[in-house]
């Protein structure tokens, strides 16, 4: 190895030049890291989140269903119950289901976010044809 007596400090400078730019290679590589990390953490919790809210929907739907029937029926056999309480039943039960509709959909793109986010959103993956 051969080293210059005076070179004006060029070799020293050229050391330092290179050990920062692996260091910043280093710290982007980190950063990647974290925000892939960050990306993964938040997917995960918003399919959690979508989940839980979906099934909240569906038992509302359910129940909406029977509150339907149950008014229904009871507007059939003459009861108390007025064309108004049917209507707004019937109104109260499509309003869940455009919820349900919501909700699934909902589900289904924090899923594929999740997906996206580990890496595997891929036709292969996802079993799709040409």
């Amino acid at each position: 190895m051969s080293w210059p007596f005076y070179s004006g400090g060029k070799n020293i400078a050229t050391y330092k030049k290179n050990k920062n730019l692996q260091n910043r290679q280093r710290l982007l590589l980190d950063s990647a890291v974290k925000n892939n990390l960050t990306a993964v953490t938040s997917a995960w919790a918003n399919l959690q989140s979508s989940n839980s809210f979906l099934n909240s929907v569906i038992a509302q739907v359910k129940a909406a269903e029977i509150a339907n029937e149950g008014i229904t029926l009871e507007y059939e056999s003459g009861s108390s119950r007025t064309t108004l309480k049917v209507i707004q039943s019937r109104t109260i039960l499509l309003n869940s289901r455009i919820n349900l509709a919501s909700s699934e959909r909902d589900f289904l793109i924090s899923k594929f976010n999740l997906l996206s986010s580990v890496g595997r959103l891929t036709a292969k993956q996802l079993n799709l044809k040409k």
